[in-house]
């Protein structure tokens, strides 16, 4: 396949074209549709889109070439499905990430660093108590496909009917928000096993919050951070006297939605999404997590060989590609250290 075709369709895709000048993105769409001609072996030069014969035309190119359209997909798919999770604060601080081929080997190290309980006696004998340091511990996480199963019509796209980028982005958000969705159920299902001692609820106000940041940040050996929805964090921003409000922190409020800083512990706004099939949220806005700043606790599995088919032409009869993009993904959860949930009564 055309690797300069593929570099393009990727720089596209992230918006960052080099060769074209900001204003100037459709001549980007424009040179990606002319070397798709190519690929597929039409070699035409020009404005097609009242070329007589088209239909005929590209009906025959696909069926000769298709396999070289549906290997950009795969190629553009696999680059840029990352992006989302290297932009997002979230997922940067509190996601374990492997991108990996089919087959690599799938493996997560966390380790279990107990607090050895040090003890006084009377010395002059070896008779004391123990404990097992346990050491590290590896697993892997489960992965599952998924799958998006679309029409689209070629000549649309080969005409300028609409973008490549519009294409393949619609199928990147698609499979992001699966991802989101899994995400927020794996952390949603995170607390409980927690002891009593690490959930605990009250106003946003109590001084309950406070004891609990510190019995984490204790417990974890670590700085901590505050995580919740917007929403959730928003409920415990209203609670900050009128007194202790700083200009800083009404610039990152109007900036950004949130308050980098909560008398002294750094917050972080969880990404909420909906519950897959509905318009009801995946996390609660009714409570929020104080994490170590040191732990990653969502694992995230992406096994980056997305795989792209048309389905049998006859079922639609027409030049729509009946098509089915697949991808493969797992995510869990495993603490290296202990967390807290404090639930607003």
């Amino acid at each position: 396949m055309n690797k300069e075709l593929i570099t393009l369709c990727v720089d596209a895709a992230r918006g960052n074209v080099k060769r074209f000048a900001h204003g100037q993105e459709h001549k980007a769409d424009e040179a990606i549709r002319m070397q798709f001609y190519n690929a597929l072996g039409l070699n035409l030069d020009g404005d097609v889109s009242n070329r007589a014969g088209l239909r005929k035309d590209l009906h025959r190119a696909l069926r000769r070439n298709e396999s070289a359209f549906f290997e950009v997909i795969e190629d553009v798919l696999n680059t840029t499905i990352p992006d989302a999770w290297d932009g997002d604060p979230f997922y940067r601080e509190f996601v374990d990430r492997r991108n990996l081929s089919l087959g690599d080997k799938n493996e997560f190290v966390v380790g279990n660093y107990e607090n050895l309980i040090v003890a006084t006696f009377s010395g002059n004998h070896w008779n004391t108590d123990r404990h097992t340091l346990t050491g590290k511990r590896s697993f892997p996480i489960d992965t599952e496909w998924s799958y998006i199963r679309l029409y689209a019509d070629l000549e649309l796209f080969l005409t300028g009917k609409y973008t490549f980028v519009e294409f393949v982005n619609a199928l990147r958000g698609s499979f992001q928000r699966d991802i989101d969705n899994r995400t927020a159920q794996a952390f949603n299902g995170a607390d409980v096993y927690l002891p009593a001692a690490f959930t605990k609820s009250g106003t946003p106000v109590d001084v309950t919050l406070w004891e609990l940041i510190d019995r984490v940040q204790v417990a974890a050996q670590s700085p901590v951070r505050i995580t919740g929805t917007r929403a959730a964090l928003m409920k415990l921003y209203k609670g900050v006297g009128a007194e202790w409000i700083s200009e800083k922190m009404k610039e990152d409020m109007n900036s950004t939605g949130s308050i980098s800083n909560l008398n002294g512990v750094p917050t972080l706004i969880i990404p909420q999404s909906f519950i897959t099939g509905t318009t009801d949220f995946a996390i609660s806005s009714d409570s929020v997590f104080i994490l170590p700043q040191n732990d990653k606790p969502i694992k995230l599995v992406y096994e980056g060989d997305s795989r792209v088919k048309r389905l049998d032409s006859q079922d639609t009869g027409d030049m729509t590609l009946d098509l089915q993009v697949q991808m493969k993904v797992g995510v869990g959860v495993a603490f290296h250290s202990i967390f807290g949930k404090y639930t607003f009564a």
